[in-house]
């Protein structure tokens, strides 16, 4: 069975992939409480869920690097200006491209099904698309189902990977946080970062960032998934936990710190389950003082739930806005990857993302965007599922995407130029996986840009994991 952390998915091979353990009632509405893999579902009749046989790639070159991730370069695929130029994949199940973060010549890429579970986070170096795997990243105290590399984030000499089920006791997914310091091709452990709270499910390492002189690492799952940020500061070359950015709405079940993106004195946190899962997204800055909020975003038209909005594969039909976030200068882009286009609950999951934008300090909606060739057929596509900023050009995407009729979830990036002072979403570009397959569900992770014209999306769903990128 596939392993996630996401909560609301759909089955897949008779087995949910979600990470649900139950929608429980808090102050009126229904949410979602994630925790462990959930059991064996059956699949809906409606659409084929299953997975078909990966499709050998001619294409397929020599393994760069230490020879755990295989690197191959695509058949050219023209999407709208865009083409796939290279490829990496890694072992069976690796789950490789589920995390990628890069500061200057230095990429690093999460493979959290790895070793049988423990993990493992490759470093490569070199520029555009291309790049060699030059080391390997391991805890020093992994085991089975630790899911090191969920989150990765790097900055100049200093890798932070997250292992969102290590167990430091006796709990269960209480989570870690690893710091590796290092540069090229040599990179040591320095410490780990255990979860403060010790509880069972707090989900601590999921994700990871660094703003400035200070890591950020979520735990998405602590206070009955409340969520919170824990800060990390370098005091006499030890990192020590300075502060702790909480829930602003303090309810469980609002996921805070799910999406998070950090650039500089500025942070963004999306807390997908708030408000019924309609979700919110808050707007953070760093002063003498600490981190203090000086923003809320909220969908213009954003929809919650309530009890009447569940059904039978376990999960809630609420937007989830702020599942995903991306920050870049005065943009902000927050994924809402189960909104509908309908207000009906059966049209849940087309998805959209919205695009925000600063202006004498004042954060603005600016444009709501969606795939026009979905909004017809109303097909659960999960739109928004990650974001990002390539240049002035958002990026988004869907990872239920169909290409053709009996490719479920193969998955898609659409890229949406701005024009002007906003960003239509009239014809966006398209990137799809030159050997992609039904179930690979490309986009799902791992989504990331170097400069504006290329852009790097995960699969790490498919059979060996996939990274792949795509230039302008």
């Amino acid at each position: 069975m596939k392993r996630s952390r996401r909560f609301p998915v759909f089955p897949r091979n008779g087995r949910l992939i979600g990470v649900v353990a139950a929608i429980v009632p808090v102050l009126g509405t229904m949410v979602l409480l994630v925790s462990t893999p959930a059991t064996a579902a059956t699949a809906p009749t409606a659409t084929p869920r299953s997975r078909l046989p990966a499709v050998p790639d001619p294409a397929l070159v020599a393994a760069s690097g230490g020879g755990a991730a295989r690197s191959r370069a695509g058949a050219p695929a023209s999407n709208g200006g865009w083409t796939q130029v290279n490829e990496f994949t890694g072992a069976n199940d690796s789950g490789l491209g589920w995390a990628v973060a890069i500061s200057g010549t230095t990429m690093v890429v999460g493979a959290p099904f790895d070793h049988s579970d423990i993990g493992a986070a490759y470093v490569y170096t070199g520029s555009g698309t291309h790049w060699t795997e030059v080391d390997e990243l391991t805890p020093s105290d992994g085991v089975a189902n630790d899911r090191f590399g969920v989150s990765v984030a790097i900055k100049g000499g200093e890798i932070v990977v997250g292992a969102e089920c290590h167990s430091s006791s006796a709990p269960s997914c209480e989570g870690a946080a690893y710091v590796f310091t290092g540069s090229g091709g040599s990179w040591t452990q320095q410490i780990e970062l255990d979860d403060p709270g010790q509880a069972t499910n707090d989900y601590f390492g999921w994700p990871v960032s660094i703003a400035g002189k200070s890591i950020l690492v979520s735990a998405t799952g602590e206070q009955s998934a409340e969520g919170a940020v824990f800060v990390y500061a370098l005091q006499s070359k030890h990192w020590t936990e300075s502060s702790q950015i909480a829930d602003p709405a303090g309810v469980a079940g609002d996921l805070f710190g799910v999406g998070a993106s950090a650039r500089r004195k500025s942070l963004i946190v999306g807390a997908p389950g708030t408000d019924g899962s309609a979700g919110a997204a808050y707007v953070f800055t760093r002063g003498s003082s600490g981190w203090t909020k000086t923003a809320t975003l909220t969908a213009s038209n954003g929809r919650g739930c309530s009890s009447t909005c569940s059904n039978g594969l376990g999960y809630v039909y609420g937007d989830y806005f702020g599942d995903a976030v991306a920050l870049k200068g005065t943009t902000i882009v927050v994924g809402a990857p189960y909104a509908s286009v309908t207000p009906a609950p059966d049209g849940v999951g087309t998805g959209t993302a919205y695009v925000f934008t600063r202006s004498g300090g004042v954060w603005t909606q600016d444009s709501e965007l969606s795939v026009p060739a979905e909004v017809s057929t109303g097909l659960e596509d999960n739109f928004g599922f990650q974001v990002a900023l390539a240049g002035s050009s958002v990026v988004a995407t869907a990872p239920y995407d169909y290409q053709g009729a009996n490719n479920y979830a193969n998955g898609a990036a659409f890229v949406f130029p701005k024009e002007g002072s906003n960003w239509p979403d009239s014809s966006p570009d398209e990137l799809v996986a030159t050997d992609g397959v039904s179930g690979d569900y490309f986009g799902w992770s791992g989504l990331a840009t170097i400069g504006k014209g290329i852009i790097v999306v995960g699969s790490p769903y498919s059979a060996d994991g996939g990274l792949y990128f795509f230039q302008n």
